[in-house]
């Protein structure tokens, strides 16, 4: 440990004078150091280089996971849909189109085309749900969804295996 103390801080210097320089005691070094940045070299790690690490990029790096699975949507299965404005429509209603799994933000509208022989109620997730319980709205129905944070879960009552899926609300 002293030997490789010993090439840290004398070689360097040595080496300076062999070529004409002059020799850079750390106590130099330090001053110089510290010249650069205004700062002691004490203090390198208080820069703001610590802040880069809780600046978000983590958020950016990472793809959003819903907090639960709901009606069978995993992350992979929402369709974004947090650009649109306006209502947002399930359509067509129909069983072949199988399950529906939509990311929206807070306040977003969906629509569904219920009816009677296709009522849409609210399975499981995020509660209270504003999605309509069962036995089910019998006509189209529009929700709004207000707050982030939740996954709620709706199918139609008549094609439970069918016509079901998730909305996914985030910020």
């Amino acid at each position: 440990m002293k030997r490789l103390l010993y090439a840290f801080l004398v070689v360097p210097s040595l080496f300076g004078a062999a070529c004409g320089g002059s020799s850079s005691t750390s106590e130099d070094m330090a001053k110089s150091s510290a010249d650069l940045s205004g700062k002691p070299p004490g203090d390198m790690t208080q820069s703001g280089l610590g802040d880069m690490t809780q600046s978000g990029l983590g958020d950016m790096t990472t793809a959003p996971t819903p907090p639960q699975i709901i009606e069978s949507c995993n992350a992979a299965d929402y369709v974004d849909m947090t650009m649109v404005t306006g209502v947002i429509a399930v359509t067509p209603w129909t069983p072949s189109l199988g399950k529906k799994c939509f990311r929206v933000k807070a306040g977003a509208q969906v629509s569904w085309g219920a009816s009677s022989t296709h009522p849409l109620e609210a399975t499981t997730g995020s509660t209270p749900t504003p999605i309509p319980a069962a036995p089910g709205a019998k006509a189209a129905t529009t929700v709004t969804f207000p707050t982030a944070g939740g996954v709620y879960g709706w199918q139609c009552a008549v094609h439970t295996s069918l016509m079901h899926g998730a909305i996914w609300v985030v910020q």
